[in-house]
């Protein structure tokens, strides 16, 4: 009975490598993989596409993303599952590999002993530790042989002999190409029309983590639009786009239940974007300027420098100070974008016979959100923090100065072409605390909260560059 259940499995082996097609055969074995389970993949990719967030929104001409995303009908967000993904599960989670071995190993607390296997392997390094994990015994130990039918070079089965080390191993490899192979295409619709465009949807699955009996899989779906641009006589604004939807899935993964839970953190990326040329009566006559479209609107760095004044007692006091910054995006986004850096500055002020020079060097977060049509224009809010040091000479004596300042500001950064940027800065609260130590050995600490411009607190101007 033993040796007739192991061919059976060794054919079922030798179809899933070589055959792209199920046969009849086959059935018995394609039912232990749960319909409930097939439905909850099919599920997970569907809700994937209908709860995506659009991270990549951009337009060009006179077409958008979401058209683009609109294109495709809730109807066809089906993955149609391939054989290979039922096949694959069935050798992985076969609950009857104990045939595979001529020696009798303990399942232990586990329900089969397919499921204390599944364990050794996501809990261990190497084939070694995966061997004791499983039986208990060391690799050399292990001394069972086992008469097995295999095909030869010549497609036919022969007899042979088989130890069990060596069908440790054979199963340990499943293992290895199963749980670490770069995707597995689960799913291809297409090419089906909709609304007069042509579409086509590849469906793809990795495993990323298994830890048993819990697995975690990244599951994405790359769509393909082809529109025509005049359909059922009227004009149209999409003619071709590619954009992709991903997600994360997390669930079970045992010898008898494979889940599949909700899709986590769905996204939707546009890659490409076509738009149909304007009609004839559209193209605009008029000698304003077009709208310039700048690519890469909100840039990963930039780098950039100005000059700023403050004033005080009516404009009779004037500082002046000169600064430098570096700024990193740390967030995704076209239309909107979190930026942190850093920044240094020189400032210096003078009123009769007094006079400071202050050195300030600080971190910096700051947000940009469009405000034009083609997000070139926009409002900068922001906090910056500085650690400060000079001298201040209140014309008796010359007081050396420390402390720490903060500074929540506005601002407007205007993207004038695809690397460079005018910029200004205004101060909106200012707090600091700073400590004074004069010639004589005294000291004193002020502590400042102040609004808007003053000497210590200046409107920036300046240019960024970005890269």
């Amino acid at each position: 009975m033993k040796t007739k259940q192991f061919i059976k499995l060794l054919f079922i082996f030798v179809i899933f490598l070589n055959v792209t097609t199920v046969s009849a055969q086959l059935n018995r074995y394609l039912s232990k993989i749960d319909e409930n389970s097939k439905k909850q993949i099919q599920d997970a990719f569907s809700d994937m596409m209908k709860n995506a967030k659009l991270v990549s929104s951009f337009s060009k001409g006179n077409c958008n993303a979401q058209e683009l995303i609109d294109k495709v009908p809730d109807s066809e967000k089906i993955v149609n599952l391939y054989a290979s993904i039922n096949l694959s599960l069935v050798m992985i989670t076969n609950d009857e590999i104990q045939n595979s071995f001529a020696e009798e190993f303990d399942k232990g607390n586990f329900n089969t002993l397919t499921d204390k296997a599944l364990n050794a392997y996501s809990s261990t390094k190497n084939f070694n530790d995966f061997v004791y994990a499983l039986t208990g015994k060391d690799i050399g130990d292990i001394k069972g042989e086992k008469s097995v039918l295999e095909y030869n070079a010549n497609g036919n089965l022969e007899g042979k002999m088989r130890s069990d080390v060596e069908a440790l191993r054979s199963l340990y490899e499943n293992y290895e190409l199963f749980f670490n192979q770069p995707k597995l295409n689960v799913g291809y619709n297409g090419p089906f029309t909709s609304d007069g465009c042509l579409l086509k949807m590849n469906s793809e699955l990795k495993i990323i983590k298994f830890d048993y009996p819990n697995i975690v899989y990244s599951i994405k779906t790359i769509v393909t639009v082809d529109c025509e641009c005049k359909f059922k006589g009227e004009e149209r604004k999409l003619k071709k786009g590619l954009f992709e939807y991903e997600a994360t899935v997390s669930g079970l993964f045992t010898s008898k239940k494979i889940s599949f839970n909700q899709p986590v953190n769905p996204t939707a990326t546009v890659k490409e974007l076509e738009c149909c040329p304007l009609k004839q009566e559209e193209e605009p006559i008029s000698t304003e300027p077009q709208i310039a479209y700048i690519d890469d609107i909100m840039p990963d760095q930039y780098i950039g420098g100005g000059v700023g004044f403050g004033a005080a007692r009516d404009f009779e006091e004037i500082s002046y100070c000169a600064f430098a910054e570096y700024l990193l995006k740390i967030s995704p986004g076209d239309e909107n974008a979190w930026y942190a850096g850093l920044e240094g500055s020189y400032s210096n002020w003078s009123f009769n016979d007094a006079s400071s020079n202050r050195f300030k060097i600080g971190p910096k977060i700051q947000y940009h959100t469009g405000i034009t049509e083609n997000n070139d224009t926009q409002f900068v809010a922001g906090l910056m923090g500085s650690y400060v040091t000079g001298n201040s000479d209140n014309g008796f004596s010359m007081d050396d100065l420390s402390g720490i300042r903060a500074c929540i500001y506005g601002g407007i950064n205007i993207r004038v072409c695809e690397n460079w940027s005018l910029f200004g800065q205004f101060p909106i609260l200012n707090y600091e605390t700073i400590t004074f130590k004069n010639d004589a050995g005294g000291e004193f600490k002020t502590d400042d909260t102040s609004l808007l411009l003053n000497k210590d607190n200046p409107l920036k101007l300046g240019i960024r560059f970005n890269f």
